[in-house]
């Protein structure tokens, strides 16, 4: 059977068909113009008018509402799109954030703040206790009740803490100073990794009654917070890292 070529209007694409669709009306296959098919080497004709449909209006509303362009690029995207397909920049900030966990690429707590939240936390914890004890020592009998109070302050305060950590990753002083503990993926570091690897090996291991073990531990958990990640002995162990607060990737 013979055949007919010809070039789209629009796109220049060449086009062959059957000779008997000429005169029929198709769409290019590469801009997906409507066209009529011209008799061989013939102009090709416009498409005869077509009135819109009732429908056409919302249709076209609602493939404009369907993208919206890359705040970076400016290029067209999907509404929903959380990564640009053109400069490839993500745009969902919690899934930003997860990547610049991945690469490295983030905002680490300063060193200062990082001590000031120590010292904050330990004053907290232990001066209304050495206060208690205190006016223990300076009362003649009856001292009970105190010793009681600061007990039940230190356990509370330590309850607290360690809540506190599990749901959102700051003690009462990181709060204060704008820091957080995450795991090295951005998230939060929930009970086990926050808790019992971060604070109570720590707490058991440093602690002075072991003698020259408590003080090496704590000398290299010091030292170690210098290194180019400022992670210290018990974020090693702990698969954590310390981030200013908003670094932190909230989990989904």
């Amino acid at each position: 059977m013979s055949e007919v070529t010809f070039a789209c209007p629009r796109c220049a694409r060449r086009i062959r068909v059957l000779a008997s669709f000429v005169g029929g009306q198709g769409k290019c296959p590469g801009c997906r113009d409507l066209l009529v098919v011209p008799a061989d080497g013939a102009e090709v004709p416009p498409p005869p008018p077509v009135d819109d449909a009732p429908g056409d209006a919302d249709d076209d509303a609602i493939a404009v509402a369907a993208h919206r362009p890359c705040p970076l690029c400016g290029e067209p995207i999907r509404a929903q799109a959380k990564k640009c397909r053109h400069c490839g920049e993500f745009l969902d900030e919690a899934l930003r954030r997860r990547m610049r966990h991945a690469t490295g690429e983030v905002r680490l707590a300063p060193r200062g703040a990082r001590f000031a939240a120590y010292v904050v936390d330990a004053w907290l914890l232990n001066l209304p206790t050495i206060a208690l004890l205190v006016l223990l020592v300076n009362v003649k009998g009856g001292g009970e009740p105190l010793v009681a109070l600061a007990l039940l302050w230190y356990c509370a305060l330590a309850l607290i803490q360690w809540h506190r950590i599990t749901v959102s990753g700051q003690t009462i002083g990181k709060r204060w100073l704008g820091i957080r503990i995450v795991r090295l993926d951005g998230s939060l570091p929930g009970f086990v990794q926050g808790v019992i690897l971060r604070n109570w090996i720590y707490f058991i291991v440093g602690n002075p009654v072991l003698t020259w073990i408590a003080l090496l531990f704590r000398f290299i958990d010091g030292v170690m917070i210098f290194g180019d990640d400022r992670r210290c002995l018990r974020d090693w162990l702990a698969s954590t890292r310390v981030v200013v607060a908003e670094e932190a990737a909230p989990d989904a």
